[in-house]
């Protein structure tokens, strides 16, 4: 599937409420890899026919499971990505402080996948969020900030090694605030 998106482009819109449900259910699975998949595929597909894929995207972003609220939120990479030489579809633009506003989830890999989605919009389409900017930052500036309960202590043995489930996350939004400040925006 993603070979035939990738190749097939604008032809593909007619198609694209078929193909929807099939790659909505594979959004939930435990393994990554087949998750980033299906976000590529999604995003490509958005890309193709965004009033057709952005609605349905949006109704996941409440979603209880973190894996599907994830999965969506990085298929906006893709689509930014794949609209590069294009502006922003206006279904897309509309709904980016609604994808973007997952900055303030619960869960540790939306957050992250989140601040990759922000960093890459922000690369490849800086005017994109201008007006959503100022309610942004300080979701992004509060992940620069060292968390003592995602700090934890691994008992190895004779070794005891302690773990940042944090770091990941911090790293993520520093590159996001190198991106802001390199583009302009």
């Amino acid at each position: 599937i993603r070979d035939m998106i990738s190749s097939g482009g604008a032809a593909l819109e007619p198609y694209a409420q078929t193909m929807l449900p099939p790659l909505l259910q594979f959004a939930e699975r435990d393994e990554e890899g087949v998750r980033n998949v299906v976000a590529e595929c999604l995003g490509k597909l958005a890309a193709v026919a965004p009033t057709a894929v952005i609605p349905q995207l949006i109704a996941l972003l409440p979603s209880p499971s973190a894996v599907t609220r994830t999965t969506v939120v990085s298929c906006v990479r893709f689509t930014v990505t794949a609209a590069a030489a294009t502006p922003l579809p206006a279904p897309l633009q509309e709904a980016l402080p609604d994808f973007l506003q997952t900055l303030a989830d619960p869960d540790l890999k939306v957050r992250r996948s989140a601040l990759l989605t922000f960093n890459c919009i922000a690369h490849n389409k800086p005017t994109a969020i201008r007006e959503v900017l100022p309610s942004l930052l300080p979701l992004l500036y509060a992940e620069t900030q060292k968390r003592p309960e995602l700090v934890h202590q691994v008992d190895l043995g004779p070794f005891k090694h302690t773990v940042d489930d944090g770091l990941e996350l911090r790293k993520a939004a520093f590159e996001c605030m190198e991106t802001l400040l390199f583009s302009g925006v």
